[in-house]
């Protein structure tokens, strides 16, 4: 079974999203962990198919809705993470 839409015309629009940069560390320790994995997840625990790979100095980078977002880290087989992150708005693009 399909479900259509009533046709609608296209309008050009601007959308503005705020967003801000998410910049999470991973370390064992006292040591920075390069080339880990850190996955974006919602505060319901749904991921967002976002994800990176932490630097030498074991930062990963996201820019993000402004907003709280979860962050997970796999290492070592285990799974730890959890800690919401509030993100303030830095700016909205044009």
């Amino acid at each position: 079974m399909q479900h259509w839409s009533p046709a609608f015309t296209l309008q050009e629009n601007t959308v503005e999203i705020a967003y801000g940069q998410a910049r999470v560390r991973v370390k064992c320790g006292d040591t920075a962990l390069a080339g880990i994995r850190v996955y974006v997840f919602g505060l319901t625990g749904s991921y967002l198919s976002i994800s990176g790979l932490t630097d030498a100095d074991g930062y990963a980078v996201f820019p993000l809705p402004a907003g709280s977002c979860r962050f997970r880290v796999d290492y070592q087989g285990r799974s730890s993470g959890a800690m919401i992150q509030p993100l303030q708005e830095m700016r909205s693009p044009r």
